[in-house]
This record gives C-alpha cells, structure tokens and sequence, in this order.
C-alpha cells in the first residue's frame, strides 16, 4: 500500500472490561459502532490493560495477604496495602514510594507499581501487567484473523509505539 501522508487515530470508546469478556468481539463492536473497518495496512493498538483484562490478570484485593513491607508501603505512598502487596508479587525488585506509586523493576523494565493498576477496573480489584503481551496479542490476531488478514499489528502497551 502506497503512503498516504497523513495518520487518522481513532479511539474506541469501550466500557471497562470484565474478566472474561470477548476481547476481539468488544473490539468490533466498538468499530462497528464507530462505522469503522479495518482495512489493509491498517495498525491496531491495543492496551496492555485491554490485554492483561483479557487474560484475566485481574487480583480481587481482598484476597491478598499483606505482608509486614506492604503496610510500610502503603503508609508512604498513600495506596492500599492490598495493592501494594499485588505490586510487591508482581516486582523483580521494589526502591521504594512516593504518594501515590511504588517505584519498582519488573520484567527488567523500571515501572511504577509492578505494572499493575488500580485504574479502570471494577471495584475492589486490580490488574496485573500482562506476563506475554507480544505472545498475549498473537493469541488475540488468532481470534480475530477473520477481520484482521491484512491489519498489522504493533504491540501491546499501555502506551502506543
């Protein structure tokens, strides 16, 4: 396909997602509602969240034992210790907090809180990074070829690159 000159973004608007929810099929109906379609050459971005929800990397904060460096955590930073437990688990390695993060390593990448987020999920729980989310979005192109034989994706991340 010939450059065309230009980038049009389009976002998809999409209620949070539940553990278990269709990803692929939520996706199309969100283009089907914004009258979009893929189309060749096409670039699909997808959330790591979208993707780690997919998984169902999603932690019910109530059932997390806090440790002693959880508690310390949370007084620092200002987070639940339930969370900053789920960020301590999902941690190579933890520096420390300021308000409202843990400054960690995890997958050999410096992020806050482990990668996990309280952000966007439903009540009381929290989402964990994705453990494979190049592997994680191969698996979705597989559930969706059907609609996606010629849109080329990019990666998963919280963040388009």
């Amino acid at each position: 396909m010939a450059p065309t000159g230009h980038l049009r973004l389009i976002p998809l608007p999409m209620p949070v997602l539940e553990p278990g929810d269709d990803l692929p099929e939520r996706i199309l109906a969100a283009l089907d509602e914004a009258g979009e379609a893929p189309v060749a050459g096409d670039v699909l971005v997808v959330a790591s969240k979208a993707v780690a929800m997919w998984e169902g990397r999603v932690v019910d904060l109530s059932s997390v034992q806090v440790s002693a460096r959880a508690e310390e955590l949370a007084v620092d930073s200002g987070l639940p210790a339930e969370f900053c437990q789920v960020a301590i688990d999902e941690s190579d390695r933890v520096m420390g907090s300021v308000p409202g993060a843990l400054l960690t390593y995890a997958r050999g990448i410096m992020v806050a809180n482990g990668g996990a987020d309280l952000s966007n999920v439903p009540e009381g729980k929290a989402i964990a990074l994705s453990h494979a989310g190049k592997a994680s979005l191969a698996l979705f192109l597989l559930a969706a070829t059907w609609w996606m034989t010629e849109v080329i994706p990019i990666g998963v991340t919280a963040i388009a690159i």
